[in-house]
């Protein structure tokens, strides 16, 4: 039996500058409240899991349920 390693190349600077943007929308959304500009850098049919273990399909329920932990649990 033949082991293979799979090795990932380190990011590039190119890399970081690309995804850099989409990471500052999120914390920016996240600071006003606003799930439908936290979920828009999702794809339409996104996979997420939620920190507390709620698996969302989607952009629509990602804003729809974000927008509710705003609107609630995460208040203010």
């Amino acid at each position: 039996m033949t082991s293979r390693t799979t090795h990932t190349p380190a990011p590039s600077a190119a890399d970081e500058d690309a995804i850099r943007p989409i990471h500052r929308q999120m914390i920016d959304a996240w600071s006003v409240g606003d799930g439908a500009a936290f979920a828009a850098p999702f794809a339409d049919d996104a996979d997420f899991v939620v920190f507390e273990g709620t698996h969302l399909k989607g952009r629509q329920q990602i804003a729809s349920f974000t927008q509710q932990i705003f609107d609630t649990v995460v208040k203010g």
